[in-house]
Order: C-alpha cells, then structure tokens, then sequence
C-alpha cells in the first residue's frame, strides 16, 4: 500500500476505536470480556505471524486493531437472542477466528513452513472424493481435530459464561442498535480482509491458483494453426496416452525396483516394438499444472503462455480424429481442476467416478469395442494418489516392508498401487492392440510421489516419472526410423511438457506449431541433463540427488 492508503486504514482504525470506545463506557461492557477479545486477537495474530503468514509486524498490528472491534460488534449482535444462543454464537465466532492460525501454526510445526502457495492450490482444488478418502485415511487426526474443536467450544463457552454481564445485555433490546452493530461488523470484516488478510501469504496463494484455473479456462485456440500428414500414404491410425498418477519411476522393477512391482512391464523388456526411457522427469509436481502443460504447447523453455499456443486436441481434431477423454479423476463440467478445459473438448467424455472411487481397470471397461474412423484416446488414472490405500484391491496387497519408520505403512501401500497399475497397463495394452487396433500406445505419469510426504514439500522424488511407448507393427514398417530415433534417445532427460512436440514427432504430423528441439522422436531433440527444468523452469534437474546416471 502507498502512503495514502497506510494513513486512510490508520485513520479509519482510529474512527472505529472511538466510536467503540463510546458504546463501551455508555452500555458498560466488562473490561474482563474486552481483555478476553483482546487475547484472543492477539493470539490469532501471533500465530499468523509466526505462521509465516502476516508478512511484517505492522500487519499483525493492523490485524489485531480491525479483528477486535469485530469481537465486540458479536458480542452485540449477539444480545439480541436467548443467553444460551448469545453465548453460543460468541464462542462460534471466537473458534472460526482461532482456527485458521492455529491450523497454520501446527502445519508450520510440523512442515518448517506455514500453509502457503502450494498447499493452497491443492486446497483450491480438491474435490469431494479426494477430501472424503483423506478424513478416512487420517482417522486418527479426524477425530482428533473433531474432538479438539468441540472441547475449544465447550472451554470458550464456559469462559463467556463467566465473564457475561447480565445488565449489559439487557439494556440493548433496540432494534437501531442491532442494525448499527451489524453494519460496523460486516464492514471491519471486509476491511480487515482487503486491507491485512489480503496481503497475507495464504490469501495470496489461494487467489494466485483461483487466477491460475481461470487462465487455463480461458485458452485461446490459434487461428493460424495449420495441421498437415507429412507423408499422407503413411498415415498412422487409432492412438492412446495413458497419463498416469502419482507414479514415481524409482518404484518401478522395471527401473531396477529392488521389489517385483511391475512384473509385466519387466517382460515386456523382449519386446522390439517397445521402448522405456530412463531419464523422464514432470514440470510440475501439481496434477492441474502438469497435464495442461503434457497437453499443450506451453512448456517451460518456449515462453507460450498456458492459455495460449496449441493443444493436442486442436492438432488431432484438423486431421479428423475423435478424441476421447476416458478419465478416473475430475468431474464433467468441473473447470477448477486445471486439465479439464482441454478435457471438455474432446468429441466423448467419460467420468469413471461419477460417484464413488473406482478402481482404474473401468477405464479399461469403458473403451469401445467397436470403432470408426481415426481415434485419440485419453486415459487419465487415479494411479498412486494418495490415499494409496484406496488405489488396489485386496489381492493387489503384497507388500509388508519393515522398519520404515519415515514412510510407515505408506511405502506398503505404495508399492500396492504401482504393482496394480502393471496390471491396468497390461489390459489396456491387450485392448489398444486387439480391439482398438492401436498404432501407438504411450504412458506417462503426471508427476512423481515421495510415499507418506505431503507435495508442497518438494522432494526430487516428485519429478521422477516413467515415460513407456509401444508401437504396432504396421507403425514399425512404416515409421522404423522414428522408433530407431527413440531408441537413441532413452538415456536423453526430458521432461513431460514436450511430450505435445514428441507426440506431434512420432505421428508423422506437420503444423506451424511444433518445435523439433523439444521432440524426443527427433534427431533434432536439443535438451540434456543441464538443461531440462522442473516447478515451471525454477528447478534444475542436474541438482537431482537420486540421479545416478541410470542405463538400461
């Protein structure tokens, strides 16, 4: 704020405090209720501000002058119901006040930093399948914020109890003054938002990733996109691209796992029409910020906006492709999950979890048996996200490390869930080659996991994703060199927002909104391990910890 602003909110401060301090003497208000209010304030600013929340302290000063005029407003609002009422609304007003910083403050304690950008855009996102699966997860700290927050109520009431002053209430039964004390409390209340909560770290954060959403929902499709078969009598036919979740590679047996997680994946291994890479990493360890950009032609290194710039359904939509979008996470019609605006722009959209969690072989259930014409095919899973418990069934349940005691029971279920998405993988892989006849068949994950840490702690383990492709044998006589060139490049460092050009490379397509560098099907593929960025371009890869320079 400028200086204008700074002397008009001291201004106002002083204004309300006058005006307060006249009710209070005339109605005389307990000065014990005042001072109560007033530790209750402060001790909601010192947790914010300790919460790494209020940026300097003028701010916590500012905070606690504009909160405790709010408090004494309630109090009078309040008198104008039954005392059992009165003194419940107070104390409900007082606990909404204490749980946000003390929320904070115990996040901080427990992650060495306050809830902040990244925590509050996985909070702007989540929905009411992923909020259910995590309270049934965390039992144990369900009950227990539960039971905190009725035994806060209880204590807050029974102080209010003993610090009401029966006469005080009593005498302000006027209508007028309810309508005044009313008036003052939605105004300190927006006041205190616009001019102190809206400068704080988490408002901040949650507004960045409201403007985020809205970005992505707002895309532009270029008007001189121009889409071409490079070679019009060796077109390639149906596609899928399985983008998976959660799945970090270093969990996988088939990038030397000391466990058999990915039994069948291993076997495929003799396959000659199939190739993994070993150096794949995710541009985002955020779902909604990572498959707009695997999908779009923004990535990190070319300075296309997210909304602006192609996207794979505008390229395959020019050359008559229906696109299908089979998906075990998001809503239809949910645009606050940051991959659904190009989602909802696929020709059929189908939710697998409309309702409830499902397994992901329904995504395997819900491709068509029977096809026309040429066909993109989305599959989106549910994968490793957390709760890892919820990702297989019971026969799916192998694993019973001991000793883990930073990952607990997590790494277990983990493991669990990687070993279930072998086999989802291995149904749609006899699917896309039997019925769909697919040409090309690719898997990626969205990002990767570090099991039993929360990801606004980022850790290179939530980079670490496997990039796997399989390809028909019409592909193979018709496209060998392309093949040759992935095989080539398995060892390259690449990250999944090329994966638009790569796509783009290995489809044998041309268009005016390509790049050749960023293609790892290409000759022309420029990026190495000093060059590739994760977290949007502000995270080196060559300062990975668990890069060990891996070879087939």
């Amino acid at each position: 704020m400028n200086i204008v602003q700074q002397c008009m909110v001291w201004k106002t401060i002083v204004i309300i405090y006058l005006f307060l301090f006249f009710l209070l003497y005339k109605y005389k208000l307990s000065w014990k209720t005042a001072f109560f209010d007033l530790f209750i304030t402060a001790l909601c600013g010192s947790l914010l501000w300790y919460g790494n929340q209020l940026k300097t302290y003028v701010y916590l000063i500012k905070y606690v002058l504009l909160a405790l005029p709010t408090f004494y407003t309630i109090r009078f609002v309040a008198s104008h119901f039954k005392r059992r009422i009165k003194l419940g609304i107070i104390s409900l007003w007082q606990l909404l006040y204490l749980f946000l910083p003390v929320t904070n403050f115990f996040y901080c304690l427990t992650t060495t930093k306050g809830l902040g950008k990244d925590a509050m855009f996985a909070l702007a996102q989540t929905n009411y399948l992923e909020a259910k699966e995590f309270l049934l997860g965390k039992s144990v700290l369900t009950w227990g914020v539960l039971c905190t927050i009725l035994v806060s109520f209880c204590v807050l009431y029974y102080i209010n109890k003993v610090l009401d002053n029966d006469n005080y209430y009593y005498t302000l039964k006027t209508k007028q003054i309810g309508i005044v004390f009313l008036c003052t409390f939605v105004f300190l209340t927006g006041y205190l938002i616009k001019n102190v909560l809206a400068h704080s770290i988490l408002y901040g954060s949650y507004v960045d990733s409201k403007a985020f959403i809205n970005k992505l929902a707002n895309k532009e499709i270029p008007q001189d996109l121009q889409v071409h078969w490079q070679n019009p009598d060796n077109q390639i036919g149906n596609i899928v691209v399985v983008i998976g979740e959660s799945a970090n590679r270093d969990y996988f047996s088939l990038y030397n796992y000391k466990e058999d997680t990915t039994p069948w994946l291993c076997s495929e291994k003799s396959n000659p029409n199939f190739v993994w890479f070993l150096n794949t990493y995710t541009c985002n360890k955020f779902t909604s910020k990572a498959v707009p950009m695997v999908l779009s032609e923004s990535n990190q290194y070319n300075g296309i906006a997210i909304n602006k710039g192609a996207d794979l359904v505008d390229i395959f939509h020019k050359l008559g492709y229906k696109v299908w979008w089979i998906s075990n996470q998001g809503r239809n019609n949910n645009l606050q999950e940051g991959f659904m605006p190009i989602a909802m722009r696929a020709d059929y959209r189908i939710f697998v979890n409309a309702n409830k969690a499902v397994f992901d072989i329904e995504l395997v259930n819900q491709l068509p048996n029977e096809l026309s014409g040429k066909n993109l095919f989305f599959l989106h899973q549910i994968g490793s996200h957390g709760n890892y418990n919820e990702r297989s069934p019971q026969e799916f349940k192998k694993f019973h490390f001991e000793g883990i005691k930073e990952q607990g029971n997590d790494l277990n279920q983990y493991c669990d869930s990687i070993l279930y998405t072998d086999y989802v993988l291995k149904n749609i892989y006899a699917k896309s080659k039997n019925v769909l006849k697919a040409d090309v068949l690719l898997y990626l994950s969205d990002h990767g996991e570090k099991p039993g840490v929360p990801r606004d702690r980022f850790d290179f383990a939530m980079t670490r994703i496997p990039l796997l492709i399989w390809f028909s044998d019409d592909y193979m006589c018709k496209h060998e060199h392309v093949f040759n060139q992935l095989k080539l490049n398995q060892q390259r460092y690449f990250t999944n927002d090329m994966l638009y050009d790569t796509l783009i490379g290995l489809s044998g397509i041309k268009t005016n909104h390509y790049g050749g560098k960023y293609d790892l099907s290409s000759s022309s593929y420029a990026y190495d391990k000093n060059t590739v960025l994760t977290e949007y371009g502000t995270i080196k890869i060559s300062d990975d910890p668990y890069d060990l320079g891996q070879k087939d």
